[in-house]
């Protein structure tokens, strides 16, 4: 049985965690995540599986009380606009 103070994913080893963030800081893994996400996108939606590609599209949610009541593909766009005024901004 773990001790109370102990978490149950600690924290990584410095050298460990050192390599991650710095992959994780790198410009390059993000075009690549971006890329690979991408595809997988494009793939996703032109397959026989893009039924299921339009019903997570098409799924809303968000708090209806405020008229946020959005489908996922709102929520995505405007979040990726969010983001794109965010970095260009910067």
């Amino acid at each position: 049985m773990p001790t109370p103070g102990r978490r149950f994913l600690g924290r990584l080893p410095l050298p460990e965690y050192r390599y991650l963030a710095d992959a994780l800081r790198a410009e390059t893994l993000g075009g690549v995540l971006l890329l690979v996400a991408a595809v997988l996108a494009l793939v996703w939606a032109n397959t026989p599986l893009s039924d299921s590609y339009e019903t997570v599209r098409d799924f809303h949610v968000g708090p209806g009380s405020l008229g946020l009541h959005l489908s996922v593909q709102h929520w995505a766009a405007d979040g990726l606009l969010a983001v794109f005024f965010f970095v260009a901004g910067a």
